[in-house]
């Protein structure tokens, strides 16, 4: 019985990291993009451009803040956990924006479109594996339960879209104030905000079934 329960933990990590490294990933991928990011990316990203934080640091800053609602809110403790991912998502951006893929710019129309879906289907997929685990989700992932909870609601995905209004109104404010533009914000990040919850709602279902299959 404790191998069975030490393997459980090992996957709850593995899950857990991959996760982070799956948002970390399609949030720089959504960047190069060209083509419009996540709303909350998209306010990470006008931080960055106003503040000497990188990119990576402004999106634990603000995820920071974030949490720190939720564990409000919740009144727990336990959801002091999440600032690792949070540290490990935001060293992860910070590594794939600055070194991993600092030379990679599409170009063409084509080679932006596909930079830009690799991003889309990977974000929510992270998302999904950090609620696969007995470890408290990602922020805007507790987020989204706090709000289905508190509005009674088993509509993931409206509930998804619903957390994606203050960061684009921050943004538009920020880049109108300073730099006279939207910033990142774009047609891309539209598809963005109705793709995702569907998607985290696709992922999630097929997960807890591949685990459901696996257990028995």
């Amino acid at each position: 019985m404790p191998m069975k329960k030490s393997r459980t933990i090992v996957k709850d990590v593995i899950y857990y990291g991959s996760g982070a490294l799956s948002i970390a990933f399609g949030v720089v991928m959504l960047i190069k993009s060209s083509l419009g990011v996540g709303p909350w990316d998209s306010l990470f990203v006008s931080v960055a451009r106003i503040s000497p934080l990188t990119i990576g640091m402004s999106a634990t800053v603000i995820l920071f803040t974030l949490t720190f609602f939720v564990m409000l809110i919740r009144r727990s403790w336990l959801y002091a956990f999440i600032f690792f991912p949070i540290f490990a998502v935001g060293a992860l951006i910070d590594l794939f924006d600055l070194v991993l893929l600092v030379n990679y710019a599409p170009q063409s129309f084509w080679a932006q479109a596909l930079t830009f879906l690799s991003g889309i289907l990977t974000i929510p997929l992270g998302g999904a594996m950090l609620m696969q685990t007995r470890f408290p989700a990602g922020v805007f992932e507790e987020v989204m339960l706090l709000i289905m909870e508190l509005f009674n609601t088993t509509k993931m995905a409206l509930s998804r879209m619903s957390i994606e209004i203050f960061p684009v109104l921050a943004t538009l404010l920020i880049n109108m104030l300073f730099f006279n533009d939207i910033g990142s914000l774009s047609y891309g990040t539209i598809v963005y905000v109705m793709a995702s919850g569907p998607l985290v709602q696709f992922y999630n279902k097929r997960l807890r079934r591949l685990h459901h299959e696996q257990t028995n």
